[in-house]
């Protein structure tokens, strides 16, 4: 049986700087960040209700130092990547983006 493990999600970067681990001559090695995607969902009452969902994303090499100086806090991108699980004393369930697409930010003007 051949497992796919593959993830597109839409949201807000929220912590950009949580992860950063840099090499000696300045570059980004990791950097890793929060996305916080929100949904509604009417009731049988009639009420919406709103989730938010927080996910934590890494990336690694010259994604990384892409993310690291064009991302901020709020910016609504899309990635693609796969669920990765740390193992040891913390293990830790992360989203390893592979593409990331910035929305355009209408309220700013590109630098």
């Amino acid at each position: 049986m051949n497992m796919l493990n593959s993830v597109v999600i839409e949201g807000k970067a929220g912590d950009v700087a949580l992860q950063r681990k840099l090499f000696a001559d300045g570059k980004t090695d990791r950097f890793g960040f929060w996305i916080e995607s929100e949904s509604e969902a009417r009731l049988s009452d009639g009420t919406v209700k709103k989730t938010v969902s927080t996910f934590l994303v890494r990336t690694y090499g010259t994604l990384a130092d892409f993310c690291a100086k064009k991302l901020e806090a709020g910016r609504v991108v899309r990635l693609c990547g796969s669920l990765r699980r740390e193992e040891g004393e913390s293990p830790e369930t992360y989203i390893l983006a592979e593409h990331i697409e910035f929305k355009p930010d209408y309220g700013k003007e590109e630098k």
